[in-house]
């Protein structure tokens, strides 16, 4: 029994493999048209971060009179997932993570 051979069967039927070829551009070239085209597409991070700076100051104090007093105050704004703050010596740094933009406006 022949087996099936696609490249012999390409040369005998030259109109229908033109045909798929030519199917084959026009349908992707609708769906390239179809694509969106923005390659860095505009988006918003509805974050934000405060570095405070005490030189001298040891984490510890970074962390107890500065940073924690900041991140009760952020807890108060509406539409607050997260907040997240690290201490090292003589600054540290607080990072606010809200929700979406449209549930909070």
């Amino acid at each position: 029994m022949k087996s099936f051979n696609l490249s012999e069967w390409a040369v005998t039927h030259r109109a229908m493999v033109l045909f798929m070829i030519i199917g084959s551009l026009l349908v992707g070239t609708f769906a390239f048209t179809r694509l969106g085209r923005l390659e860095d597409p505009q988006f918003m991070v509805p974050t934000m971060t405060a570095v405070v700076a005490w030189p001298g100051a040891s984490a510890q104090q970074v962390q107890d009179q500065v940073l924690n007093r900041m991140e009760r105050e952020l807890q108060k704004i509406e539409g607050v997932d997260f907040i997240r703050s690290f201490s090292r010596q003589g600054y540290g740094a607080v990072n606010l993570w809200m929700g979406s933009l449209q549930e909070t406006t």
